[in-house]
């Protein structure tokens, strides 16, 4: 049993059975990625919601002085730009990914202010949010299939 306590304004309290796995560890494949970028998590968790407003899947696409994220449905469209002034911008790459589990990673920016974004063209993502707790996400890329 794991009991945590939140000292703020109200205090709460949470009591959590820890899960007892059997299996063995794996260790996660060592990627290497042609792109990183490093921002803000509160920005990348609004561009994914817009993304999920229009589309079931994004593009995430850097070059060396600019990230964007861009998402296109049979109607509509968003996209969120950032430039090297508002992130840490490394690589050129272009990928598609799922916002329906980009909608679940997101929810790791409440613990996290920043995000690491690795990814390469038509290659896995890798979401690293960093601070007082580590967690780190890997998501297959969208392929499309040409006729």
């Amino acid at each position: 049993m794991l009991d945590i306590e939140i000292k703020n304004k109200i205090n709460r309290n949470f009591s959590l059975a820890l899960i007892n796995s059997n299996k063995e560890e794996r260790k996660a494949q060592d990627l290497k990625f042609s792109s990183e970028i490093e921002l803000p998590s509160d920005v990348f968790s609004d561009a994914v919601t817009d993304g999920a407003i229009v589309a079931d899947a994004c593009y995430f696409i850097s070059n060396n002085d600019s990230f964007s994220i861009e998402a296109k449905g049979s109607l509509n469209k968003t996209k969120t730009n950032l430039t090297s002034n508002e992130a840490k911008i490394s690589g050129n790459a272009k990928a598609k990914y799922s916002l329906e589990y980009l909608q679940k990673f997101i929810k790791a920016s409440k613990v996290s202010n920043n995000v690491k974004v690795s990814f390469s063209s038509d290659y896995p993502l890798k979401l690293d949010f960093k601070d007082k707790v580590e967690l780190s996400f890997i998501l297959a890329p969208r392929v499309e299939e040409e006729d």
